[in-house]
């Protein structure tokens, strides 16, 4: 239906795209720094567009829960800030922020530092700074927001669930090795996925943090001429019914793409990626059906999956490079190599 692309950027250093009050964002990496922009999900014109200029290389992080896009040009680089996401307007910037990620939630910006093991939190609509408070864990990395159960974030080997007034710790629990995605909050579960040891996906209470089921990565090493390569799982998507997670692979074999049932770490169906691609995007889950990316040498295609039995329903050939999917307003929006694509 419309496509935002531009060559001139980085291929596959595009961000994934988000959508707002009728507007996608999207954003990409350049050898001069990064672009965002912001289009009218209608009808793909660009509303307004921003370059930053600096080391450029990575797509920049975004999110656009209101009014503004808040966004930073990567974990170690400033500015971290906020736009009008009508306008493309400054409304608040920090040029010096903490060397960490951010989240956004319950009306506070929460940045972690990486060196110091400190959680910080901002007024999301000024920027003013409200609170900071020591975690002791220099690793410390801010994962995710709950209403109910709090601020998520995790270390080399623990999982945190924070107080989002204060950022006190509520409860803390063993997650041996690397948190790689989630936590994912949906029905009564908590789910994660490690990068390290056993990289198998986690359900946990969200009140207290105990383990209820372990799915695990059958093979977590592939071979290569240069030596094992590892591989892990991303969630993807998740449901009270079921979860769907991708493996990720730094060898040359395809990923897989499982879905779990929710309720006890099962299997419901798991499949390779098609004839002529290398593995899935971040798929995304609407009502029976999954929409998901997959790309590879020979073709890049847009899958529209039953979330019964992983069987398949639909397909659309797309530009080189599909990836992470979303959907919003009618449309099925694609990352691709050199942008986005949005299909009605």
């Amino acid at each position: 239906m419309w496509a935002v692309r531009d060559d001139s950027l980085y291929a596959n250093e595009w961000s994934p795209p988000i959508v707002a009050n009728g507007r996608a964002f999207v954003a990409g990496a350049e050898s001069r720094g990064v672009a965002l922009w912001a289009v009218d999900i209608a009808n793909g014109d660009v509303e307004w567009s921003r370059r930053y200029l600096g080391d450029g290389g990575m797509g920049p992080s975004i999110a656009a829960p209101g009014s503004e896009l808040y966004y930073r040009i990567d974990d170690w680089t400033p500015p971290v800030g906020a736009l009008a996401a009508a306008t493309g307007e400054q409304v608040w910037s920090y040029s010096d922020p903490p060397n960490g990620n951010w989240l956004i939630g319950g009306g506070r910006f929460y940045h972690t530092d990486t060196i110091d093991g400190d959680l910080h939190a901002y007024d999301v609509r000024t920027g003013d700074h409200l609170w900071v408070t020591p975690v002791d864990d220099d690793r410390l990395f801010v994962r995710s927001f709950h209403p109910e159960v709090g601020v998520f974030a995790s270390g080399y080997g623990t999982l945190y669930a924070l107080d989002p007034v204060n950022g006190s710790v509520r409860w803390d629990r063993d997650a041996p090795g690397i948190t790689r995605s989630g936590p994912v909050i949906t029905g009564e579960r908590v789910f994660i996925t490690k990068s390290t040891g056993e990289k198998d996906l986690l359900s946990l209470d969200p009140a207290s943090g105990e383990r209820q089921w372990q799915y695990p990565l059958s093979q977590v090493w592939g071979d290569t001429q240069e030596g094992r390569a590892k591989r892990w799982y991303e969630i993807g998507a998740a449901t009270p019914e079921v979860v769907v997670v991708r493996e990720r692979r730094a060898d040359r074999s395809a990923g897989r793409l499982h879905a779990v049932e929710a309720n006890a770490g099962e299997r419901r169906w798991r499949i390779a990626p098609p004839d002529g691609t290398a593995g899935f995007g971040a798929p995304t889950v609407v009502g029976d059906s999954v929409y998901v990316g997959a790309a590879g040498p020979q073709r890049s295609t847009l899958l529209r999956l039953a979330l019964d039995d992983g069987s398949q329903l639909s397909s659309w050939d797309l530009p080189p490079g599909a990836g992470d999917t979303l959907v919003a307003d009618g449309l099925v929006i694609v990352k691709v190599e050199d942008g986005v694509v949005a299909l009605a």
